[in-house]
């Protein structure tokens, strides 16, 4: 329905989803895969409303989706995939933030959700979701910074995004979402090479 583009009736559903889910977690809240699930019903919720342009709505369910996984992640500190469900959350809301024209909230909210990405990419350097979310959010992170004004920091952001993308591209040519990511990690680059005024480097 959503990819239709028949978002009352996706939203009926997920919103249908989202009283199941507050029903099962009210009957057992130590079940964690329930109460990530109501976490993924918010979740849903706001991306319908970001696509109906709707932004405070967007925000609202996720900031409800952020402290549900916030909750999951303290309470299974060891757990990296709950760390990773918190730390797109975070960066989804701040992007959404950002849309609001709340710069400095997007930009914090993004910062922490490159860091925790970088953190886990040590912690399994293998493990190429932690290091594709560390360089798609700081290429998001890097624009919302040229866009503010701090070019430097813009720029050093990409000098650590780009090498990644680099190496996922060349790792598996065809994933497409990484392909596209490294696109606009490139394009990010181009940006701000205009900005500081080398034409030729933006150009190429």
């Amino acid at each position: 329905m959503e990819a239709r583009g028949e978002l009352d009736q996706a939203a009926a559903q997920y919103r249908h989803m989202l009283a199941q889910m507050e029903d099962l977690v009210m009957g057992q809240p130590h079940n964690a895969d329930w109460v990530e699930y109501l976490g993924l019903a918010h979740n849903n919720l706001g991306k319908l409303a970001v696509m109906r342009g709707d932004l405070a709505e967007a925000v609202a369910q996720y900031n409800a989706d952020e402290r549900i996984q916030s909750g999951l992640a303290a309470a299974e500190p060891k757990n990296m995939s709950r760390r990773d469900n918190l730390l797109t959350v975070r960066a989804i809301l701040g992007r959404t933030q950002a849309l609001t024209g709340d710069l400095v909230a997007g930009m914090a909210r993004l910062q922490q959700a490159v860091d925790m990405a970088t953190q886990l990419g040590t912690l399994d350097p293998s493990n190429t979701d932690f290091q594709e979310h560390a360089a798609l959010y700081a290429t998001q992170l890097a624009r919302l910074r040229r866009l503010s004004g701090d070019l430097p920091a813009a720029t050093a952001l990409m000098t650590r995004a780009l090498p990644i993308f680099a190496d996922l591209a060349r790792h598996d040519p065809d994933n497409a979402a990484w392909q596209r990511e490294y696109a606009e990690a490139l394009v990010e680059q181009s940006a701000q090479g205009r900005e500081a005024g080398k034409q030729e480097e933006a150009h190429e």
